[in-house]
């Protein structure tokens, strides 16, 4: 999923989304598949710490747009 390379049943694997929810996936059977363990969670991180500040920096433009009255 995350690396292009095949998973084997002997190595540490998880279940990884292959087109992101950020991308348009959907959480259904057809959009998942085997992932190698360390490729997902290090792929998952850092879209998540991506999506965080998104929304960190949303939040301060938002509270420097407020006047007072």
């Amino acid at each position: 999923m995350n690396c292009g390379q095949p998973v084997y049943r002997e190595q540490l694997w998880d279940v990884g989304h292959i087109i992101d929810a950020e991308r348009g996936g959907r959480p259904v059977a057809g959009n998942v598949g085997p992932a190698h363990r360390g490729c997902n969670r290090r792929a998952g991180g850092k879209r998540g710490g991506t999506i965080r500040s998104r929304a960190r920096r949303a939040a301060a433009n938002r509270d420097q747009n407020l006047r007072d009255w």
